[in-house]
């Protein structure tokens, strides 16, 4: 049976939203005549169009298509600097998908049950500030507390989520462009998140929280509303309500100079960016109906250079780690060392799976190349590392 899209479910979810097909072409960055040619079954969309269109419709797959092809996984970036979504990055995750679907059958057992997602999640300042209770009572940890690192990786633990840490560089410009994926599978009914451990330290939090508002929102929104919604979500979690109050009035009509020094201090304390708690601070004063803080402008760049003056994620678990590794070169990170920080500090189990697929599969290093994003040359390294 040819794959078709259910046209009259769609075209009705369409009214009912108010879309058109100039405005549903606009959401999904294609041309209207491409709108109007999947609505008259004339042709039919591409994989990564296809997931893009159930978002914006909120429709399952099993509704958008109507025959029985393989289900299209559900992917959930953060992007580097607010980088706009092409197609290539829908293409690139969904074979990604493919490839972390062939492995999910030699991971180990999975939680029989895991807290429970959000219903009906929504943008509104009190909500938010429940879904932040709700989570960071999954480790045990008030609205006041700090959030450790181990919190976030016990947090993705929790929901049966593979974490896959990478290498995918610290600016828009090298190497991925994103700073953390999550990927829902319904194939194999499993979910991952990459983690780029080049992240600036500061910033790993915020990456890693705004990846959780992706787990427990799962696929209930469109792309635009789930981006806005886990942005929201990850500066509250690490700054809560709570702690933009007690902040605000120590904060409300500094100029942007003192705001920076004061954040800073802050800052240090809790490990994270200034500027979640300054976007924080300002959220609790909108919802309250108060003066806002003064603009940063060009003090901003000071929060900037405060962050990358930090070292990155994995110069730290590198200086941190107990057990020492023979290093040819300063930078270099042996497939070895890779592994054992990996599964020290996120416990993940997806090189323990890998090494059962390899042993028992004929994949190449192009498969590891494709699946972590690494040059030829590291992926030639790790899959002898890891058959052998």
């Amino acid at each position: 049976m040819n794959k078709r899209l259910n046209i009259e479910l769609i075209k009705k979810v369409m009214d009912s939203l108010g879309l058109n097909n100039s405005q549903v072409s606009e959401r999904l960055a294609v041309s209207r005549t491409i709108v109007g040619e999947w609505l008259a079954e004339k042709k039919f969309p591409r994989p990564d169009k296809l997931v893009r269109l159930g978002m914006l419709l909120k429709l399952p797959h099993t509704d958008l298509v109507v025959d029985d092809a393989p289900l299209a996984a559900v992917v959930n970036f953060r992007k580097k600097s607010r980088r706009a979504l092409t197609d290539t990055h829908f293409a690139d995750a969904l074979k990604k998908a493919m490839l972390l679907d062939l492995i999910a059958d030699y991971l180990p057992e999975g939680s029989l049950e895991v807290p429970p997602v959000l219903k009906n999640p929504s943008m509104e300042y009190a909500y938010i500030q429940k879904a932040v209770a709700l989570v960071r009572g999954l480790v045990g940890k008030s609205l006041t507390d700090v959030i450790n690192y181990s919190d976030l990786v016990e947090i993705i633990h929790t929901y049966d989520v593979v974490p896959v840490p990478v290498f995918w560089g610290v600016t828009s410009c090298r190497d991925n462009d994103a700073h953390g994926l999550h990927i829902e599978s319904p194939r194999s009914k499993k979910e991952w998140i990459y983690i780029n451990l080049d992240s600036y330290l500061l910033d790993f939090k915020f990456w890693v929280a705004h990846e959780i508002g992706h787990i427990i929102t799962k696929c209930s929104c469109d792309e635009v509303f789930s981006e806005n919604f886990a942005e929201l979500f990850a500066q509250s979690f690490l700054f809560p309500e709570e702690m933009a109050a007690k902040t605000y009035t120590k904060l409300v009509g500094l100029n942007a100079n003192q705001l920076v020094v004061e954040m800073i201090a802050l800052a240090e304390t809790l490990f994270i960016s200034p500027y979640t708690i300054y976007k924080s601070v300002n959220s609790y004063a909108v919802e309250n109906g108060l003066a806002q803080l003064e603009k940063l402008n060009s003090s901003y760049v000071v929060i900037k250079k405060y962050v990358e003056n930090k070292s990155t994620l994995i110069e730290k678990l590198r200086n941190d780690s107990v057990h020492s590794f023979a290093r040819k070169y300063d930078e270099f990170l042996s497939p070895e060392e890779y592994v054992y920080l990996a599964e020290t500090y996120f416990k993940t189990p997806i090189f323990d799976s890998l090494k059962k697929f390899l042993g028992e599969t004929s994949k190449g290093d192009g498969f590891l190349q494709s699946l972590f994003d690494i040059q030829a040359v590291e992926a030639k390294e790790l899959h002898y590392y890891l058959t052998h």
